[in-house]
């Protein structure tokens, strides 16, 4: 926390666009181990909030916004005893998952494609 605040702190919005990248590879740090972790509670994403506010990212805010719908166990639990996960929370997470990795790899092609074509010039 304090790093956020001392890099917030230390760049002004003049530099938007570099710390704009900052805060995406912080957000990435933060949530990598997140999305390979096998069991992943909703609380565990809290330290991803403060990033969110720094630089707004789509599908981080859409990850943070459906997780407390994913811990839907304890209803069915209070109701009828009964300790079993939906098999839909799996199944739309893995859906975001894989629409981040593939929104992930777009950014680095289109990146390393607009390299590739400053070097040639």
């Amino acid at each position: 926390m304090l790093f956020i605040a001392y890099t917030s702190f230390r760049y002004s919005k003049a530099r938007y666009m570099s710390t704009s990248a900052i805060y995406f590879c912080m957000q990435a740090a933060l949530a990598l181990p997140l999305m390979l972790s096998p069991v992943l509670f909703p609380w565990y994403l809290l330290p991803l909030v403060p990033l969110l506010a720094l630089r707004p990212n789509i599908y981080l805010l859409t990850w943070l916004l459906l997780m407390p719908m994913t811990y839907e166990v304890l209803g069915n639990f209070l109701c009828c005893q009964q300790w079993q996960p939906a098999l839909w929370p799996v199944v739309l997470l893995g859906v975001l998952y894989a629409l981040t990795l593939l929104r992930l790899i777009y950014h680095g092609i289109k990146k390393t494609s607009k390299r590739n074509h400053i070097d040639n010039s």
